[in-house]
């Protein structure tokens, strides 16, 4: 007997013991969409795009994209993330800015802007696009090298930056959180 069948002619009989009472399957119902409701709210690690959520909605929603969400607004890349797409953004934590000397690349601000596009791809890249050896051409004009793997990494100008958390899901691309400022080269 397959394992369907074994667990179905064990499952009928239970079935079939069941209450005709339907205000009291209502009530599970009910109980199930409350407690649905009742999750805390999302911290940008969904793999879902949230009520129309763009790129930029992504990294302001999650904690630890702080840094960048800054950086994006003090370059003026906000207003070219929040459009159409499909970008995919490999999106540096918190602790790869913090592995780096923000002030020296902060004081050049086309230089520092053109090290964030180096993170932006004019396309949409899941996880899943990412085993396989390519190399793709970032918006800043940087080379991206893919790097197959579990995870999967991305290398440009000799830095390889990890993925931590993929496939944040965004209407107009997609978010991947790494380990690592790339170099705009």
């Amino acid at each position: 007997m397959t394992r369907s069948a074994l667990l179905l002619a064990l499952l009928l009989p239970l079935a079939a013991c069941g209450s005709d009472d339907t205000p009291e399957a209502d009530g599970s119902i009910a109980d199930a969409a409350n407690a649905i409701e009742a999750l805390p709210a999302s911290d940008g690690t969904n793999a879902s795009p949230a009520g129309g959520a763009t790129v930029v909605d992504m990294v302001a929603d999650a904690r630890d994209l702080t840094t960048l969400r800054r950086l994006l607004r003090e370059t003026g890349l906000v207003d070219e993330l929040a459009a159409e797409g499909p970008y995919t953004l490999f999106a540096p934590s918190d602790d790869a800015f913090a592995a780096i000397d923000l002030d020296a690349a902060s004081s050049d601000m086309e230089a520092l802007k053109a090290t964030l596009r180096s993170h932006v791809l004019p396309i949409r890249m899941l996880s899943g696009d990412l085993d396989f050896e390519q190399s793709i051409e970032a918006a800043s004009g940087a080379v991206l090298d893919v790097v197959p793997g579990s995870p999967p990494a991305v290398a440009s100008g000799g830095v390889r930056a990890t993925v931590l958390r993929a496939d944040l899901d965004a209407t107009n691309g997609v978010v991947h959180v790494v380990d690592a400022v790339l170099s705009a080269n």
